[in-house]
C-alpha cells in the first residue's frame, strides 16, 4: 500500500480504503469510518469493531494470542561427585547420565519440569572400626525430580536453578554388605547449571533425610552437560 515515486519520499495511496469501504459497505456509515484508517492491527481492529457495532453486532472482537507450543530438551551429562561421609578415606565417584526438561511458555515463561538419571561408579576405603574397615566399591542409580527456575534464558545463555528431591538405588557393591535395590530418599537437591548455547556445567548440592543408609552426610556433585539436537 506504499509506493516510492521519486528519491527518498514515502506517500500512501488511499486505493485500499475503497476496497474497505467496498467489503463493509454493510453500514451506512463506512465512508466516514474508513477516511482515516491505516494498516496498523490497532487501526484495523478499531474499524472492525465500528463496523460491528454500526451493523448491529455488539460482540466484542477478541483477538486471540497465538499459543506457544512446550519446549522439550534432552541433555546428556557427566561429573565428579564429593562424597561427605567422615568414615571414607581415598574417595573417588563419577556419574553420567541423561536430563530431561520441559518447559510450558502458555504456563509460565520463567519455570519448567526436569527429571535426571545418573549412573555413578564409586570407590572408598570405609574406616570404621566398629563396623568395616576395607576398600569398596559401588554402583548406583540416581534419580533426580526438579523444578526449573529460568534466573537468565536468552538465546544463547541460561541460568537455571533447579530445587527438587533424589533417589538413590544401590545397584551393586564389592564386597556385599547392603542388599542390592537398597533405597536411600534424600531430602533436597539443589542444582544450579550455566548453559552456553549446547555446552554447560552445573553443580548440584543433595543434603539426606535423617539418616540415610548409603551417604548419611550427602554429595556434592560438579560436572557438564550437552545438549542434543
Amino acid at each position: 500500500m506504499k509506493s516510492k515515486p521519486q528519491g527518498n519520499t514515502l506517500i500512501v495511496s488511499k486505493n485500499y480504503r475503497g476496497v474497505l469501504g467496498y467489503a463493509l459497505r454493510a453500514c451506512s456509515n463506512i465512508g466516514e469510518l474508513v477516511k482515516n484508517v491505516d494498516f496498523s492491527d490497532r487501526s484495523i481492529t478499531s474499524l472492525i469493531e465500528k463496523y460491528h457495532s454500526c451493523i448491529g453486532q455488539t460482540d466484542k472482537l477478541v483477538v486471540a494470542e497465538e499459543s506457544q507450543p512446550n519446549v522439550v530438551s534432552h541433555k546428556l551429562r557427566a561429573g565428579y561427585l564429593i562424597i561427605r561421609d567422615d568414615f571414607l578415606e581415598n574417595k573417588s565417584a563419577f556419574n553420567i547420565g541423561y536430563q530431561g526438561s520441559i518447559r510450558m511458555p502458555s504456563l509460565s515463561k520463567k519455570l519448567g519440569l526436569s527429571f535426571a538419571a545418573d549412573f555413578i561408579r564409586q570407590s572408598y576405603f570405609w574406616n570404621d572400626p566398629l563396623f568395616y574397615s576395607g576398600d569398596f566399591k559401588e554402583s548406583n542409580l540416581k534419580l533426580n525430580l526438579g523444578l526449573d527456575y529460568y534466573i537468565v534464558r536468552k538465546e544463547d545463555f541460561k541460568l537455571i536453578l533447579t530445587p527438587g528431591f533424589s533417589y538413590f538405588l544401590l545397584l551393586s557393591e564389592s564386597p556385599e554388605i547392603l542388599p542390592e535395590g537398597t533405597g536411600s530418599f534424600q531430602l533436597f537437591s539443589l542444582e544450579l547449571t550455566a548453559q552456553f548455547k549446547d555446552y554447560g556445567i552445573y553443580v548440584q548440592n543433595i543434603s539426606p533425610m535423617g539418616n540415610s543408609i548409603l551417604r548419611p552426610d550427602g554429595y556434592f556433585n560438579i560436572g557438564v552437560v550437552y545438549q542434543l539436537k
